[in-house]
């Protein structure tokens, strides 16, 4: 009472001594102890390990030596993939534990699973979403039992793998740190089906290019001139596409220098890569109808697109913009090597692919398809811009203002 005299004035030390306040410390309980790091106020070896991984970069401590022993799994994966696993065991990767140590008010939390500290050990093992996908996968992984040092979780993961059972590891892991930044980035939903599914078809398509084409197809490079060859035959193709997820393919097939087959057809796709794919593996699909009419000869096929002629020649899937397309490139693949002739795909300009290019256009836009001789042709060369421009101004009278 003395001290409350001497602070307060005399009718606050009466509402004060008169207040109905609950005691906060209840006499007789028992002191309990509790971990402020975890929810549910519980200690165990993991949480401690985790906040101690926490407050120190313990990538740094990793010998050299160390993580060149994990590197060297990894001979038979493709570039792209062999730098995002170094920056995985480098600590590189910008999860958001390390986003927090660099930028202090930025979360921790895994903005998936919203249940601990997002480190590189939790998003590509022990988040729940993550856990699924390991389970659904071809190795059947359960990582409850995984160390919380990413090298160490990555070398128990391959231990005794061969490699096509590396390969599944690694694009599993690709996969997964891409699905975890279209989540947190772009909030789409995140499926470990999807995942799976698209580790099986990069799989697929790896093994495909592997078989067929190191004595079916040639590529050339982008040359000055692009004259055709004597004889056999050349297809110029080209897809289209818009936002509205209309796109269009075109191909034109000529024989010694004739033009006897033009082709398009409209599609309903999520990327113009796709439309590429599908305008060439049309345009081949022609080709082997033709075979006994007009006989067999040297092929080439020219096409603007540098990702799809990089993906035939080399299997490069490093710029492959679309996961979706895989199975037509599969498809597309299988045709090239049923030829038993040499195919010699060239990468040119746009202007060596024009007439394909307004077909393609054409379809879109109209949503017509057609594919057959060439003796309507002309009619259709002449209308095409002036069909192409009709569709667009009425499109644009139609939209509301």
């Amino acid at each position: 009472m003395h001290e409350l005299n001497r602070i307060f004035q005399p009718n606050q030390v009466v509402q004060i001594v008169n207040a109905d306040i609950k005691p906060v410390i209840q006499e007789g309980a028992q002191d309990k102890l509790i971990w402020s790091e975890s929810k549910s106020g519980k200690y165990t070896v993991r949480e401690g390990y985790k906040y101690l991984n926490s407050l120190t970069q313990t990538h740094t401590n990793t010998p050299v030596s160390e993580l060149w022993s994990v590197a060297a799994e990894w001979k038979g994966l493709v570039p792209k993939v062999k730098v995002f696993l170094w920056r995985v065991i480098a600590g590189a990767l910008m999860v958001a534990q390390n986003m927090h140590r660099r930028i202090n008010k930025w979360s921790p939390l895994c903005q998936r699973c919203q249940m601990e500290n997002e480190y590189e050990s939790h998003c590509f093992f022990f988040c729940p979403g993550s856990r699924s996908v390991w389970f659904a996968s071809n190795l059947g992984l359960r990582t409850d039992h995984l160390s919380l040092n990413i090298i160490e979780a990555i070398k128990q993961c391959t231990q005794g793998r061969n490699e096509y059972e590396i390969k599944v590891f690694s694009y599993t892991l690709w996969e997964l740190w891409k699905a975890r930044n279209a989540t947190v980035i772009q909030l789409k939903k995140f499926d470990p089906m999807e995942i799976t599914q698209k580790v099986r078809i990069w799989l697929q398509l790896e093994n495909q290019m592997g078989e067929a084409l190191p004595h079916k197809v040639v590529i050339q490079g982008t040359q000055e001139k692009y004259g055709y060859k004597q004889g056999g035959w050349q297809i110029i193709t080209d897809g289209s596409w818009d936002t509205t997820l209309r796109a269009g393919g075109a191909h034109v097939l000529y024989c010694q220098g004739q033009m006897v087959r033009i082709g398009y057809n409209c599609y309903q796709l999520h990327d113009p890569f796709h439309a590429e794919v599908l305008a060439m593996k049309d345009a081949l699909f022609q080709l082997k109808q033709l075979w006994e009419a007009y006989g067999i000869g040297e092929i080439q096929v020219f096409s603007d697109c540098k990702v799809l002629v990089n993906l035939i020649r080399e299997g490069d899937m490093q710029d492959v913009p679309s996961w979706r397309a895989c199975e037509d490139v599969l498809e597309l693949l299988k045709i090239i090597s049923q030829f038993p002739v040499q195919v010699e795909c060239t990468e040119v300009q746009r202007q060596v692919v024009h007439e394909a290019h307004d077909l393609a256009n054409y379809a879109r836009l109209s949503a017509n398809q057609y594919n057959g001789e060439p003796r309507q042709y002309v009619d259709v060369e002449r209308n095409t811009r002036q069909n192409l421009d009709n569709i667009f101004f009425q499109r644009v009278q139609d939209e509301p203002p």
